[in-house]
């Protein structure tokens, strides 16, 4: 069936707003459930014909399910039990930091289970982003005070590591997490700003941007002795 632009623009519309039916539509696609019980008050519906079994007629026409068909993304606190799995997800993100698979100017840290045991004793904390009960991605957080000068001179939570699988990149899977890390943060109200340190030759100061974060002051590092110079942002986001 031949489709003229008016009718296109119509059925793209009728999505517009529906971010939560969007999302609950893909979870029950990936669930196998019978997704169209979510297709309830939908124009059009009556020019496809229903099947036996379904609620609504199966009409995806026009939504965008790029950013949707995938499983939702939840986030629970780690344990120590977690560490090797962290210390896993921080070195393939580490490794995969440019396009060319474990290539990098800069040296590429070996974190082990043992290193992240480390850090949870000296209080940083990782929460665990989870897809239908597998671990795609890490969070680390720590309170800090080092740029208070940047946060109306108060402590912050420093968003220190933010690492997802290779394969869920692309995805807007690390966007769901950084969402979910700041609701949580939010939610515990002991700071109001976040702070995060990237690494400005990585080109991800305009991704960290796009979600609120604003770029306060650049630093000259080296490190260690022998590595490239190379440039560090400092950006910040108010949650409170």
């Amino acid at each position: 069936m031949l489709l003229d632009k008016k009718k296109i623009e119509a059925l793209q519309r009728r999505w517009e707003g529906q971010e939560e039916r969007l999302q609950k539509i893909a979870d029950a696609i990936i669930k196998g459930e019978d997704w169209t019980a979510f297709l309830d008050g939908m124009p059009y519906l009556d020019e496809v014909q229903k099947l036996d079994g379904d609620c609504r007629p199966r009409d995806l026409r026009g939504a965008n399910l790029r950013r949707y068909l995938m499983p939702t993304t939840t986030m629970e606190p780690a344990t120590i039990s977690d560490t090797a799995n962290i210390a896993y997800i921080m070195r393939e993100s580490n490794r995969n930091n440019t396009p060319l698979r474990g290539i990098s100017p800069f040296p590429l840290p070996m974190i082990n289970a043992d290193d992240i045991g480390l850090m949870m004793e000296k209080g940083s904390r990782f929460f665990m982003a989870l897809q239908m009960g597998k671990v795609i991605g890490i969070v680390q957080m720590d309170s800090a005070s080092e740029f208070k000068h940047l946060g109306e001179d108060k402590p912050y939570y420093e968003l220190s590591n933010l690492s997802v699988l290779p394969a869920y990149r692309h995805l807007g899977v690390a966007r769901s997490v950084l969402r979910e890390f700041e609701k949580f943060a939010r939610g515990e109200g002991k700071h109001s700003y976040i702070l995060l340190r990237t690494v400005l030759e990585h080109g991800l100061v305009n991704y960290w941007e796009r979600g609120g974060y604003a770029l306060r002051e650049v630093y000259q590092r080296q490190h260690p002795k022998g590595a490239p110079a190379y440039m560090e942002a400092v950006m910040t986001k108010k949650i409170l």
